[in-house]
């Protein structure tokens, strides 16, 4: 069955079990420098990792949440700090991670897609009687490959709410909007009939941004 995020690895208030493992977001200490972000009175920052490890621990939790459906909304202000820290995460001064970048527009994707999408709450191909059933579970090799239709699965499922809707609707008007309309200008002045070069040169498409 999927499984939601752990409020352990999320929560801003917790810290890590062992140094070993430590969480991608977490309060600021006293000695923590910028960036950081705050909402519903609560401050946020980056843990201090590599970029390597940041990209590792976005990919980890885009794959909890592309099966955590609407039960994400739960942690949406740790889910938008994630984001907007690790999209503005800069591998030099400057200079935004390209990497880091990239794992955060996937999570962006996953949670986006996780929302507005319906799924089943468990991946199993027989009914919840008979996945339970000790006996079965002892042969259920002999129904492998089996076909049963969709009544005899008796498959729930994890259908959008509205909050979720709304959320998912938020997170694009904030994160998607303005990198489309920069995207749509550049291909309006690319595709656009070149202008009769004038004295000094004329700004490139990207200039004209």
């Amino acid at each position: 069955a999927p499984r939601t995020p752990s409020s352990d690895l999320n929560s801003p208030s917790k810290t890590p079990a062992s140094p070993a493992s430590p969480s991608p977001i977490r309060r600021p200490s006293s000695s923590a420098t910028p960036p950081s972000w705050s909402k519903g009175g609560e401050q946020y920052a980056l843990a201090s990792l590599s970029e390597m490890e940041l990209v590792y621990y976005l990919a980890l939790l885009r794959f909890v949440i592309q099966g955590a459906g609407v039960e994400v909304i739960q942690w949406r202000k740790e889910l938008e700090a994630v984001l907007t820290l690790s999209l503005a995460f800069e591998e030099r001064s400057g200079v935004v991670s390209h990497r880091v970048n990239k794992g955060a527009s996937k999570l962006l994707r996953a949670t986006i897609h996780s929302l507005i999408t319906a799924r089943p709450k468990e991946s199993r191909s027989v009914p919840a009687a008979q996945w339970n059933d000790p006996a079965w579970q002892q042969t259920h090799y002999k129904s492998w490959g089996n076909v049963v239709s969709m009544e005899e699965a008796q498959i729930e499922w994890r259908e959008p709410t509205d909050e979720g809707l709304q959320w998912a609707s938020d997170l694009a008007a904030k994160y998607v909007q303005g990198p489309m309309d920069k995207l749509r200008r550049f291909l309006a002045t690319a595709t656009a009939a070149p202008p009769t070069p004038e004295k000094g040169g004329k700004k490139s498409a990207a200039e004209a941004l």
